[in-house]
C-alpha cells in the first residue's frame, strides 16, 4: 500500500504544484519528483525484502528497482549530469521542461498503476502458507542436468550463433528463451554445492565462465548481468543475506558504470554492433579496449556520461506521448495477436521488437541498426493514451501478484524443476523498458509452455523408479 500511496501522491504533488505555481514550478518538480521516485522505490524495496526475505523471488522488488534507475535516476541526468551528456541526450529528441514534467508525471500514475494491480492480484489470489521441506537432492540434481543439456544445445548452437549473425534466419523466440535455463542451473548448482555436493564446482565454475564469456563476445550488457544476477540469487537462496544483497547490487552499478557499459560502447563502435564470433576475437577486442578503450571514447564523445543517459528513457517517452496528442499513434499493440502464432509455423510473422522502427521515428534515419527502447510507460500511452496505461499496469500488477504467489509455492516447497518460471518472473519485473507485446504478453505464453514441459518432466521424473519395476509382456501370470 505504501507504493501505491507514494506514487499517486507523487502525482498530485506534481499536479498540484503546477496548479498552485505555474510553468515555473516545472524546474523543481523535475528535481524533486525523479529524487522521491528514487528514494521512495529503494525505500519499499529495502522494506519489503526485510519483513520477508523470500520476497526476493517475486517480480515486485525488481521491478522497483529497475522503476528506480529508470525513472528516478536516469531524468535526473537533466539537472545533475554533465553538459556535454546533457547534449548527447537533446540529440534524437530534445525535451523542454514541461514535456519533461509530462514524463515525471506519467511515470508516477504508472508506478501507482502496476502497485495497485498487484493489490488486486493479492485479493483475487489466496494467500496459502506453505511447509517447507528440506531440500530434494534427486529432483534438484535431475533437474540441474535437465537445464545444462538443454540450455547448453540451445545456447551454443542456436542463440549465440543467432545473436554473433552466423544464423540467416529469425530464430524463434521461443527457442532463445529455453538458453535461460542455464542460470537456473547456476542457481540450483550454487544450492547443491552449499548443501555439500563439492564435485558440482566442477560444472558451476566451467559454465560461469563461458556464460560471462558468451555475453561479453556478443556485447550485450543484458547477458552478463544476468548471469551476475543468477550468481546472486544462488547465493541468496543458500544464505539469505541482506547485506550480501545490497553489496552485490552496489557492486553491479558500479561494475556497469564503469567496466561494462564503456567496454559495450567502446565494442560496438571500433569493431561489430553484433558481437564476435570466435573468443580470439573477444581478446583482441579486450586488449584494445585496455589500451585505448577510455581515450577513445573521450576522443569520440568527451565528457559524456553514455552509461547515466542509458538510463533515461525521458526523451523516448515525450516524443511518444507528444506522437500520440498530436495524432500519430502508436501500433505496437496491435501485434498482440501474433503472440499465439509460433514463428515455426508462420516464419513471417513479425518482428515482435519494434526498437528499429521507433527508432526510424525518433531520428528519421531510415534503414537504421539501432533499437530504441521507450518502456512500458511511454509505449501504452502513445498506443493509447491514460486509459491505455492504466489498463496495461493494472493488468502488469496482477501477473505480478500472480508470479509472486508461485514462487512463494516454489521456493518454500524447494521445487527444483520450477525455478525457471521463477526466474522469468524476476526478468519480467526488471523489464519496465521492454515492449509490452513481447515482453508482457508473449514472453507469459511462453512461460506458461516452459511451465506445461517442466511439469510434464517432473511427473516423468516421479514415476521413473516405478516404470523400471513394471513386469515385462513376457512374464507368466501365476
Amino acid at each position: 500500500m505504501s507504493l501505491i500511496w507514494g506514487a499517486f501522491g507523487l502525482a498530485m504533488i506534481y499536479l498540484c504544484g503546477f496548479a498552485l505555481v505555474g510553468h515555473s514550478a516545472y524546474t523543481w518538480l523535475n528535481q524533486l519528483g525523479p529524487g522521491l521516485t528514487l528514494f521512495g522505490c529503494l525505500f519499499v524495496t529495502y522494506s519489503l525484502l526485510r519483513y520477508n526475505p523470500a520476497a526476493l523471488w517475486s517480480p515486485v522488488p525488481w521491478f522497483l528497482v529497475a522503476s528506480a534507475a529508470y525513472y528516478g535516476f536516469g531524468p535526473l541526468s537533466y539537472y545533475y549530469a554533465t553538459p556535454e551528456t546533457v547534449a548527447f541526450m537533446q540529440l534524437d529528441y530534445p525535451l523542454e521542461e514541461r514535456q519533461l514534467f509530462r514524463t515525471n508525471l506519467l511515470n508516477s500514475i504508472g508506478i501507482g498503476g502496476v502497485g495497485l494491480g498487484v493489490i488486486v492480484g493479492y485479493a483475487l489470489l489466496p494467500n496459502q502458507v506453505h511447509r517447507t521441506v528440506g531440500v530434494s537432492h534427486k529432483e534438484a540434481t535431475m533437474a540441474v542436468w535437465l537445464f545444462l543439456v538443454i540450455g547448453i544445445s540451445v545456447k551454443y548452437f542456436f542463440s549465440l550463433p543467432h545473436a554473433v549473425g552466423l544464423l540467416t534466419w529469425v530464430l524463434p523466440g521461443s527457442i532463445q528463451h529455453l538458453s535461460g535455463l542455464l542460470n537456473s542451473a547456476i542457481i540450483l548448482l550454487i544450492r547443491l554445492i552449499h548443501r555439500g555436493r563439492r564435485q558440482y564446482q566442477w560444472v558451476l565454475y566451467p559454465l560461469i565462465l563461458s556464460e560471462f564469456v558468451s555475453g561479453l563476445m556478443t556485447f550485450s550488457k543484458i547477458e552478463v548481468l544476468t548471469t551476475a544476477l543468477a550468481i546472486v540469487l544462488g547465493i541468496y537462496l543458500s544464505r539469505q543475506s541482506l547485506r550480501m544483497l545490497i553489496v552485490s547490487g552496489i557492486a553491479s552499478v558500479l561494475l556497469y558504470a564503469t567496466v561494462l557499459a564503456p567496454f559495450v560502447l567502446f565494442a560496438r563502435n571500433n569493431f561489430s554492433m553484433f558481437g564476435v564470433s570466435e573468443v580470439a576475437d573477444l581478446q583482441v577486442t579486450l586488449e584494445a579496449y585496455g589500451r585505448v578503450g577510455a581515450e577513445a571514447q573521450e576522443i569520440a564523445m568527451p565528457g559524456v556520461q553514455v552509461w547515466w543517459a542509458r538510463l533515461n528513457y525521458a526523451p523516448d517517452q515525450g516524443f511518444a506521448m507528444d506522437a500520440y496528442d498530436g495524432g500519430m499513434i502508436g501500433q505496437t499493440v496491435n501485434l498482440l495477436p501474433y503472440i499465439f502464432v509460433p514463428r515455426l509455423v508462420y516464419p513471417d510473422k513479425p518482428s515482435m521488437n519494434s526498437g528499429r522502427e521507433f527508432t526510424e521515428l525518433l531520428t528519421g534515419e531510415d534503414g537504421t541498426s539501432t533499437s530504441t527502447g521507450l518502456g512500458l510507460f511511454g509505449e501504452t500511452y502513445w498506443n493509447g493514451g491514460w486509459s491505455l496505461l492504466f489498463v496495461v499496469c493494472i493488468y502488469v500488477g496482477i501477473l505480478f501478484a500472480v508470479f509472486t504467489r508461485f514462487s512463494s509455492k516454489v521456493i518454500a516447497t524447494e521445487h527444483a524443476l520450477y525455478i525457471p518460471i521463477v526466474f522469468s518472473g524476476i526478468m519480467i519485473g526488471l523489464s519496465p523498458d521492454g515492449w509490452v507485446v513481447s515482453t508482457f504478453f508473449g514472453g507469459v505464453i511462453e512461460i506458461l509452455v516452459l511451465y506445461l514441459l517442466l511439469s510434464i518432466a517432473r511427473v516423468t521424473f516421479a514415476a521413473w523408479p516405478n516404470m523400471r519395476q513394471w513386469p515385462s509382456s513376457t512374464t507368466s501370470t501365476p
